[in-house]
């Protein structure tokens, strides 16, 4: 069937890596999902929404204030529930051996996104982390990591402005996330946008480490 999708996996997995992995990448799921429904959102200002989809689009990309961890929490959540049930990652099959692997029931395309995503974010290797801790260094330097995007969006120096715009580009393009312009789209606001694809990026990592140890292959 079209919908069914595999991730090779090998090794010795723990109870915890059954729980992680599908956890991380309902998560993931969840956002490359909505972020490809995005390029069909037609709206000319935050007010105006043909469909209770794109209602709560807007909702889960501007609600939060991503001041802290709860933010990310809440966001995901949120995704994980507009994805409609019928596109929503179900397990097929389980097959537990050397090599073994996990069958799902989803959205081949998205899964096919997500494993490029991967791909990209391992090849990238130590320079993917160097440019993820220059950023975040580069946040906590202009006191961005605590902002309240909600309040403050309006206040954020040029030089603020630049470095944020910058970083957004410069991981979205190393780890071969396509859908900035989808991102920034929606958010309105490119400090949003960065502090998502952050959020992102260490899920991500995640995904990629069970790569790196030989235990999958998406």
């Amino acid at each position: 069937m079209k919908n069914e999708y595999k991730i090779n996996i090998d090794g010795e997995w723990t109870l915890e890596d059954l729980y992680l992995l599908p956890h991380i990448y309902s998560q993931i799921y969840g956002f490359m999902y909505s972020i490809n429904k995005i390029k069909d959102i037609s709206f000319e200002s935050l007010d105006d929404f043909n469909t209770d989809f794109d209602e709560r689009i807007h909702f889960t990309y501007t609600s939060q204030p991503w001041k802290g961890g709860y933010s990310a929490v809440n966001f995901y959540n949120y995704l994980k529930n507009i994805v409609p049930p019928k596109h929503r990652p179900r397990i097929k099959a389980i097959h537990y051996e050397s090599p073994g692997f996990i069958e799902l029931l989803l959205s081949v395309p998205v899964a096919i996104a997500i494993k490029e995503i991967v791909q990209s974010f391992c090849d990238a290797g130590k320079s993917a982390h160097s440019l993820y801790h220059e950023i975040y260094k580069g946040m906590q330097e202009r006191k961005l990591l605590q902002i309240d995007v909600k309040k403050k969006e309006l206040e954020l120096k040029e030089a603020d402005l630049k470095f944020v715009n910058s970083s957004a580009k410069s991981l979205a393009e190393l780890i071969g996330f396509k859908n900035i312009k989808e991102l920034h789209k929606v958010t309105r606001n490119p400090l949003t946008s960065l502090k998502i694809l952050l959020s992102f990026y260490r899920r991500i990592r995640a995904l990629a480490d069970y790569t790196n140890k030989g235990k999958t292959k998406f």
